[in-house]
């Protein structure tokens, strides 16, 4: 009796050490996975404000609220919560060609965690809009 005790002691003992390192082996590729879905989103966050700044710096500039020249700080005070540094381009063509903004800013820059592999290049935003 006290020999069987034993054996089905040392068995739980091994089924928990497998799970051990069966845990070991899983956790970095869990936690990869779920940096990399955070790393996404807050990208993905970061280009739709892009976006929107680009979109609404554009309808003020075709309403005449804006010129080329104030675009720029427009977008970067509308950008200002990201404390990045964005460069914007704004055109403002005579006659009845379209207005346009482009926001862009180096992917590297923007990602939480730098891989360079991952984030080449830089993220950009564009919009046009006929002036009115």
């Amino acid at each position: 009796m006290h020999r069987g005790s034993w054996r089905a002691d040392w068995k739980a003992r091994s089924r928990s050490g497998a799970a051990a390192v069966e845990f070991a082996i899983v956790l970095p590729i869990f936690l990869m996975l779920l940096f990399g879905i955070i790393q996404f989103g807050s990208i993905l966050f970061l280009h739709n404000n892009m976006v929107n700044a680009a979109r609404e710096t554009v309808r003020r500039m075709s309403v005449t609220e804006l010129t080329a020249a104030d675009a720029d700080g427009f977008a970067q005070n509308y950008l200002s919560d990201w404390n990045l540094d964005f460069t914007v381009s704004a055109t403002e063509p005579p006659g009845t060609t379209d207005v346009s903004v482009q926001i862009s800013v180096p992917a590297a820059d923007a990602a939480l965690v730098n891989f360079p592999i991952a984030w080449p290049g830089n993220l950009v935003a564009e919009a046009s809009m006929r002036p009115e």
